[in-house]
């Protein structure tokens, strides 16, 4: 599968005239041994060390107006004591965007993996995070928004999302497999040249698997929000949005605050920043249904083109409660995850890392709970650019 998805980009991208776009392929072998302060995840566990070898198959392809940048990441763990969880884990993401005008914008990230590792990554850390009981999680996000100038001043937000939330069954512990879909329509008028105020409305639909003796029924959920824009100059954009859900399920209803806030710096590829904070209704949290997820989150990458010091932090702290529907457990879960690394780029070809997780999790209704863990993970990794890009 890997190897198509591959082959399928770099011939879209090969497609384009010659001079019209630039396109790039770089890939990397990676290798890393680390320890693993938990490998069940969740409850007091126990750690093992272990080694992990990965690649990343990466092409991005720059034109006057649009940018398409795609990663195919295979990879392969094990572990020195526990050999009975060595796995290989896959990861594909992309994303494209294209701006053809200054009013006027479309927007594509789709991401699926397939792992046994669980926690923030690069392209996830704005999105809600529970840990589970270890087992093989299959994720799937496709999301496709734009932007399109009406009037003189009037813009139309359009959004589709589609999202897919799978787990593997184990003998202790019962996951809910989930999948929803979305649309978002709005409206903004432009103030200034630097910022945007509006309506949105954005529509939920929530789908949960049956389980034996489980029946979560559907959740439809309708946010209504004042939202809007400002650039607050030097490449920082800051969004923001702030309205009420109304959540239905089987002939019952709850309506909950929902908000939003994001700010977005892009000062130079080489140094970026993402951070915010959100409240919203989400498919919750793998055991169980719906939930109101409440949380932070920021995101900061600075790398090094030819020899330097390169560091990346994504850190999120999430606190999710159980929707009051029909047929809904009640409970909450509290989650902070902070995965740092530093390292130093001797060359265009190779780089050494240091990296480190943090993960505290409780759930301060429950007292002692299954879903409880704390601990930390640490490694060195070693990065080889094969081509030097």
């Amino acid at each position: 599968m890997g190897r198509a998805i591959l082959g399928a980009v770099l011939a879209a991208a090969a497609i384009a005239p010659a001079g019209a776009a630039e396109v790039v392929f770089r890939p990397s072998l990676s290798f890393g041994v680390l320890h693993d302060g938990n490998v069940d995840v969740v409850g007091t566990g126990r750690g093992d060390d272990a080694a992990q070898i990965w690649a990343d198959l990466a092409v991005d392809r720059t034109g006057p107006q649009s940018k398409l940048s795609f990663v195919y990441t295979p990879s392969y763990r094990k572990y020195r004591n526990a050999s009975d969880l060595d796995y290989f884990g896959n990861a594909v993401v992309l994303s494209y965007a294209r701006e053809p005008s200054r009013r006027t914008r479309t927007v594509v990230n789709v991401d699926a993996t397939r792992s046994d590792t669980q926690g923030i990554q690069s392209y996830n850390t704005d999105r809600p995070l529970t840990f589970v009981p270890r087992t093989t999680t299959y994720r799937f996000l496709g999301d496709v928004a734009g932007t399109v100038g009406l009037a003189r001043r009037s813009l139309i937000d359009w959004e589709a999302r589609v999202q897919s939330d799978r787990y593997d069954s184990t003998d202790t512990t019962t996951y809910i497999n989930s999948a929803s879909v979305a649309a978002l329509g709005g409206w903004r008028y432009e103030v200034s040249e630097r910022s945007t105020i509006g309506l949105a409305l954005r529509v939920d639909w929530f789908v949960y698997e049956d389980k034996p003796t489980i029946h979560i029924p559907d959740v439809v959920t309708e946010t209504l929000s004042l939202s809007g824009t400002a650039s607050l100059g030097r490449g920082t954009d800051l969004a923001y949005g702030a309205g009420a859900s109304l959540s239905g399920s089987d002939g019952t209803t709850q309506t909950s605050p929902a908000f939003f806030v994001t700010v977005s710096n892009r000062r130079s590829e080489r140094m970026t920043l993402d951070a915010g904070a959100r409240q919203a209704v989400g498919t919750g949290t793998g055991i169980g249904g719906g939930s109101l997820d409440r949380g932070a989150w920021v995101g900061f990458t600075r790398s090094a083109p030819m020899r330097g010091l390169r560091s990346a932090v994504h850190a999120s702290y999430w606190f999710r409660r159980a929707l009051e529907l029909a047929q809904q457990a009640s409970g909450e879960v509290r989650t902070a995850d902070l995965t740092g690394t530093i390292g130093w780029t001797f060359n265009r070809y190779i780089g050494l890392d240091a990296a480190a997780t943090f993960v505290d999790q409780h759930s301060p209704t429950n007292g002692t709970s299954s879903a409880d863990t704390n601990y930390a993970s640490y490694g060195i990794l070693f990065r080889w650019a094969i081509r030097g890009r």
